[in-house]
């Protein structure tokens, strides 16, 4: 079962500060100052000193959530405190870092695990295109089965199906137990930390919660932890016997990859921040367009011009028809009973859904929403497919049902 939000609700609140006092002491300032100004935090610090902040920023994080455990595991406190002290190791958590200095141009994407940031940028065409800023760290990304293969020689059990030990993710904060299985209630996450921030001097625009940091808790735990330690927690906390073919833990790591890219706000970019659930659903070019969709409403001053197709489901909320046939998918009306859908009329109670239509469809984009992280998630979960809309965001952003 998910062993719940614990190291995510660490991550949320430390990293970040975590970020700010390195880079403070890469720029030789004491970061207990109280004279400090964050507004002038990157003058003193040069590119590679920035990114080496970030990387240090993380890790320490990391080994201070394996130190509280640690201190849990071989201490003399109570049982009660040392479970309490032990949850943030115990559950895990990927996390997405956006950073940008409006001095210099530079936006620093760090990430660790599965969540995704894309760049929305209109091209030489006129129209908008998706530039990915992270790379997944997942048992299917080459470059880390092979790093992980470098670390851990003739280990064949580590990697299997694409999966590090049955994790998905190959980085992660916390997850310091041995494998276990995931549960079922884990299988279905469709995350509403979605961030679309704008890469512009415009803080009245309504295009999200702008909170650039997006923890997202994981079903499945990991060891981090020496054999001799495991083996104590194994015997204090209930643990399950140890695998035998754990032979060089630590397997994860919260060292994060960082890309730097230069911004100019004249171009008008944005930034999307989500993680894994909505990523499964919807392409980076499928988000970079519903968010052209949104602003050819929203902001049509915003170029590109061109950026707006002809098959998007626009509603007019101020329509006492709204809930008619000409809204796309929605709920026509009722008859004996049976709730009908349009175009096709087809009974709900008989429809069955096949894997590939839980896939964001461009037949279904509709744009209702006036905040567009919102307009993203709406429309990953079926947009104008009421029905599908209605069960999926009525189950699966509840916790546990989604990552936190």
């Amino acid at each position: 079962m998910c062993r719940g939000p614990y190291t995510a609700l660490i991550v949320r609140d430390l990293l970040t500060d975590y970020v700010v006092d390195e880079l403070f002491l890469r720029a030789g300032i004491n970061p207990l100052s109280p004279h400090r100004d964050t507004r002038t935090i990157f003058q003193n610090c040069s590119l590679q000193d920035t990114v080496q902040a970030i990387t240090d920023a993380f890790l320490r994080l990391d080994n201070d959530i394996l130190k509280l455990a640690t201190q849990a595991i071989t201490g003399s406190q109570s049982l009660g405190d040392s479970m309490h002290n032990l949850a943030p190791a115990d559950s895990g958590s990927s996390a997405l870092l956006a950073m940008w200095d409006t001095a210099s141009g530079y936006l620093h994407v760090a990430n660790v695990g599965n969540s995704r940031a894309v760049l929305g940028r209109c091209n030489a065409q006129g129209t908008w295109e998706a530039q990915p800023l992270s790379i997944d760290q997942t048992g299917c990304n080459e470059d880390e089965v092979t790093r992980l293969q470098s670390e851990h020689p003739n280990e064949p059990e580590m990697m299997k199906d694409g999966r590090l030990l049955g994790l998905v993710v190959t980085r992660a904060f916390g997850d310091l137990r041995y494998p276990t299985t995931p549960s079922m209630n884990c299988s279905l996450h469709i995350c509403r930390d979605i961030d679309i921030i704008p890469l512009v001097h415009c803080p009245s625009r309504q295009f999200g919660v702008l909170l650039t940091l997006i923890p997202v808790s994981s079903p499945i735990c990991r060891w981090k932890l020496s054999a001799h330690l495991q083996s104590i927690a194994q015997r204090r906390f209930f643990g399950r016997p140890l695998l035998p073919f754990l032979l060089s833990p630590p397997y994860l790591t919260a060292e994060p990859q960082i890309t730097t890219t230069k911004i100019d706000p004249k171009d008008n970019d944005f930034l999307i921040l989500a993680s894994d659930g909505f990523w499964d659903l919807v392409s980076n070019d499928q988000a970079v367009q519903l968010v052209g969709r949104w602003l050819a409403k929203h902001d049509p001053a915003t170029p590109p011009k061109s950026r707006v197709g002809t098959n998007t489901a626009q509603i007019d909320e101020d329509d006492e028809d709204h809930d008619d046939a000409r809204r796309p998918g929605r709920r026509e009306r009722i008859r004996n009973g049976d709730i009908v859908r349009s175009p096709s009329e087809c009974a709900v109670k008989n429809r069955e859904y096949t894997r590939m239509e839980l896939r964001c469809d461009e037949k279904n984009w509709i744009v209702v929403d006036d905040n567009a992280a919102t307009h993203l998630a709406r429309n990953a979960m079926g947009g104008a497919d009421e029905e599908m809309f209605c069960a999926l965001a009525g189950t699966s952003v509840i916790y546990p049902m989604t990552r936190l």
